[in-house]
């Protein structure tokens, strides 16, 4: 994180490595497969099924895309309590 005026505040460290990040309309953030509050807590996590999370993407409605290595991608959609 950086300051308005560029300077850096802190960092955190992911499990593993991260090439795609979301930020939701809720100020979380998905770093590939698992889900982030704005302090670098985990909140949770998608499984990766047969490859790594290479991209990640949210619809309007929740629902998260997670684009695999394999070349495959898996929808997951939110379910109601």
């Amino acid at each position: 994180m950086f300051d308005p005026q560029g300077k850096f505040l802190r960092q955190w460290r992911t499990d593993g490595g991260v090439s795609g990040l979301f930020l939701t309309k809720e100020q979380r953030l998905w770093a590939g497969s698992t889900l982030y509050d704005l302090d670098g807590k985990a909140l949770g996590q998608l499984p990766q099924g047969d490859g790594g999370a290479h991209g990640i993407a949210v619809g309007a409605s929740g629902e998260v895309y997670l684009g695999l290595l394999s070349g495959t991608v898996q929808k997951f959609v939110p379910v109601s309590r």
